[in-house]
């Protein structure tokens, strides 16, 4: 027995030299051989309400796309969308291209289509087409007529009568015969157009497609629906894309009211462009920027979300938003991710690989998706870091624009003999020590160790407009310096004194002159008990301080990043003294 077994194997394993012993067996591969429950996948709901509104709207594009192709002319370039929640119905109408015969018989194919050997030139490629439905009407109705074909076509599909045996074991096209038909009609040459009908709508599962509101805030930010007029940078953003591809934008309606893509405009300076690399410095995307104008406390924008409004950034694939605002962005890499909601903007894959996964809800993986995501979330670092610059910026602004009432104050208080006097030169000898930190700030060289929120700070710190307001800050700190100086000892004002005096200790600094400590080296301070001694992490000749002043310092440094008016700098100014005092220091 043994030897026989081995005689069989020797023969199953001969050489390829042998004569082999193989019969091809006669055999097509035919439709029959895909299972009805294939389409449950569809049937079970692939997209959700948005999504198959989406995915029509899309089909409506492309025909814009075919029909200039074909003619040679510039199309309408609307799409219209009727709800009647009445009878639970919605109505998606074009006027593109349209459908011949030819294509409507097509049109019921699943996963075949023209449009997967010309992915470039169409918004889809997956041909999943008309079925994108299937799980949310009973039945679909499409009307077309072609330009330059006098016919009108008309394809019905009984999408209940598929959903209801799509779990059989039997072939496709036995589920699916009986459930379609195609009839036609004379027609107006000169008429093109598609109207896609669904019918009966699921209003439990997909009701969201009967809320009008619903639809229009989807539109808004998800379809390549035109820039609102009223924003006073729409023509200079609209000039800015329109030498990249896949810009285009579409009238798009619903129940007659236009649909459009809407900003919180009084919040916003004018939008920049920016182009986005790749780490080996291929152009992967190009986004407009636009930052906000808010110089309070609160820089984030307020959002009117029930207005359309958005902040953040839309990621865009042939000008549909793939996923959700700052997509990507969730992310460990992506510093300060938070302060994404002080911008607006749209980023616009241009890397030609990048296709959307089949919900549009991100890339579909691929060779290069990795490297475009990472340039994402660098772009998005460098945009919510630069916020950081941006509030510094707002704060010197704010607190050199405040010296000259500080020290009209103080001219005043002497005048009058005020007894707060010394209080209110306090204020302006501690926005001179924080004015001062911010001009030496902006003064260092950017190291290649430095952070991308030093290097943002710094940025927005040396704008000339920054720059003018501190040197002025300070020359009229300095012209009151001057002012006192001349008067007699006893009518200067000083800062108020401790119960016990301090003494003084050193701390490494350029900027203190001895009684100041700009924020940055305050930030950076060590103080050790017993003789009250405070050293600076600051650069420069070793110098005398009060801990007092370095404390003030800290505290105004803290301010500059959170305000004074917010609970943080509240619990900060109430338990730093009571920290110190456990420490031992008498402040």
């Amino acid at each position: 027995m043994f030897a026989h077994r081995r005689g069989a194997m020797s023969r199953a394993t001969q050489s390829p030299q042998q004569p082999s012993l193989w019969k091809d067996v006669e055999a097509d591969w035919t439709i029959k051989d895909i299972g009805a429950p294939l389409l449950a996948s569809l049937a079970e709901g692939l997209y959700d309400a948005h999504e198959v509104l989406r995915e029509y709207v899309q089909n409506a594009i492309d025909s814009y796309v075919d029909f200039r192709k074909l003619t040679g002319r510039d199309p309408q370039n609307t799409v219209q969308i009727f709800v009647d929640e009445d009878v639970a119905q919605v109505r998606i109408y074009d006027r593109g291209v349209g459908m011949d015969k030819a294509a409507i018989r097509q049109a019921k194919s699943i996963a075949v289509s023209n449009k997967l050997g010309r992915q470039n030139d169409f918004v889809g490629f997956r041909g999943i087409g008309i079925w994108s439905g299937l799980s949310v009407c009973d039945r679909l109705i499409v009307r077309t007529s072609k330009v330059g074909v006098p016919a009108l076509y008309r394809l019905t599909i009984d999408f209940k009568a598929v959903r209801d045996h799509v779990y059989e074991p039997i072939p496709v096209d036995e589920l699916l015969q009986g459930k379609f038909s195609i009839q036609e009609q004379e027609h107006d040459i000169e008429d093109h157009f598609t109207e896609v009908t669904l019918v009966n709508i699921d209003t439990h599962r997909y009701g969201a497609l009967l809320d009008v509101a619903s639809i229009e805030r989807f539109a808004q930010q998800m379809l390549p629906v035109p820039f609102d007029a009223k924003w006073n940078q729409t023509e200079a953003v609209v000039e800015k894309l329109s030498s990249i591809p896949w810009t285009t934008t579409y009238d798009l309606t619903i129940n007659g009211n236009p649909a459009l893509r809407k900003f919180p405009y009084d919040q916003l300076k004018p939008p920049q462009i920016e182009l986005i690399n790749d780490d080996d410095g291929r152009q992967v995307a190009v986004a407009w920027v636009a930052e906000t104008n808010r110089t309070g406390t609160k820089k984030a924008i307020d959002v009117n979300h029930d207005a359309g409004e958005v902040s953040n950034f839309a990621v865009r694939v042939k000008n549909f938003a793939v996923g959700p605002r700052g997509l990507y962005s969730n992310h460990p890499d992506v510093l300060d991710r938070d302060n994404l909601s002080w911008y607006v903007g749209e980023i616009y894959i241009t890397e030609p690989e990048i296709k959307p996964d089949t919900n549009r809800r991100s890339f579909q993986r691929s060779f290069r998706s990795d490297a475009v995501e990472k340039a994402l979330r660098k772009f998005y670092s460098r945009i919510a870091t630069g916020a950081r610059g941006w509030s510094e910026e707002v704060s010197a602004m704010s607190l050199a624009e405040s010296v000259s009432q500080l020290c009209e104050q103080v001219q005043e208080g002497i005048r009058s003999g005020d007894k707060d006097v010394n209080e209110k030169f306090a204020k302006v000898v501690s926005a001179k020590s924080t004015l001062e930190g911010y001009q030496n700030e902006a003064a260092k060289a950017d190291q290649e160790k430095d952070s991308d929120r030093v290097l943002a700070i710094r940025r927005y710190l040396r704008k000339p407009s920054v720059k003018t307001a501190i040197d002025k800050g300070l020359g009229t700190i300095a012209a009151l310096e001057q002012s006192i100086a001349k008067l007699p000892q006893t009518s200067q004002p000083s800062t108020p004194a401790k119960d016990k005096p301090k003494r003084q200790s050193k701390a490494r600094t350029a900027k203190s002159g001895g009684e100041k400590i700009s924020t940055s080296d305050a930030l950076g301070t060590q103080a050790t008990t017993g003789d009250q001694s405070v050293l600076s992490s600051g650069s420069g000749a070793a110098q005398t301080i009060s801990l007092d002043v370095a404390i003030q310092a800290f505290l105004d440094a803290v301010a500059a990043v959170v305000g004074t008016s917010s609970e943080t700098y509240k619990l900060i100014d109430q338990k730093l003294g009571e920290e110190l005092k456990r420490r031992g220091f008498q402040v």
